[in-house]
């Protein structure tokens, strides 16, 4: 049985819309932006068959920025590192210090008391401190208090420090999260509500 040509194009067309959507979906930005690619090139070319022009004109330029960004979030990847300090480490306090306005905009019932039995890691992009991570590890669970970032690094340290969490025998991150924008952050990253608290399988 022959399928109309029409039929099968307007299904390739359709399966770069489903895969612009899907990568939506995705907890790691790499992947959605590699799936969000595959989704243009699909996209481009079906426009480019229908003579939709200015179409083939977005999904072009979506598929260079995508490319683009990964190759920034990649290059950016290789360069993190992440030290575990003491919970009084004068470099942490001075990092607390210098954008305590931001952290307070996220989280605005943290209280900055940061005790002894916290783990404290500082997130280095080359040799300047872009991130702090405070929590506690409960078995294979971590409890984490608090994960500020400097703008322009958010997505890059996050998948850097689960990879990290996972890699050291963490298989559930605990958050009680903070502000309204911050937990649909972390919401888009593939936390889910649990009670009072947003949980991510790693």
């Amino acid at each position: 049985m022959d399928i109309d040509p029409k039929i099968l194009l307007e299904i390739f067309g359709y399966l770069g819309t489903a895969l612009v959507i899907v990568s939506m979906l995705m907890t790691s930005i790499i992947k959605l932006r590699i799936i969000n690619m595959c989704g243009s090139v699909i996209s481009a070319t079906y426009s480019a068959i229908m003579g939709a022009w200015p179409i083939v004109v977005l999904n072009t330029c979506l598929f260079i920025i995508n490319a683009y960004q990964i190759f920034v979030a990649i290059k950016n990847r290789y360069c993190l590192s992440n030290v575990k300090v003491p919970h009084n480490d004068e470099t942490l306090e001075y990092f607390i210090s210098m954008y305590k306005d931001g952290i307070k905009r996220d989280f605005p019932e943290y209280n900055f008391n940061i005790d002894e039995n916290c783990e404290v890691y500082l997130i280095y992009h080359k040799n300047a401190l872009i991130s702090i991570f405070v929590g506690k590890a409960e078995a294979e669970r971590y409890i984490l208090d608090i994960d500020y970032t400097i703008p322009g690094y958010k997505n890059t340290v996050d998948d850097h420090m689960f990879a990290y969490y996972k890699k050291n025998g963490i298989k559930e991150i605990v958050t009680k999260g903070g502000s309204k924008s911050h937990n649909k952050y972390l919401r888009s990253l593939g936390f889910r509500e649990e009670g009072d608290t947003l949980v991510r399988e790693l």
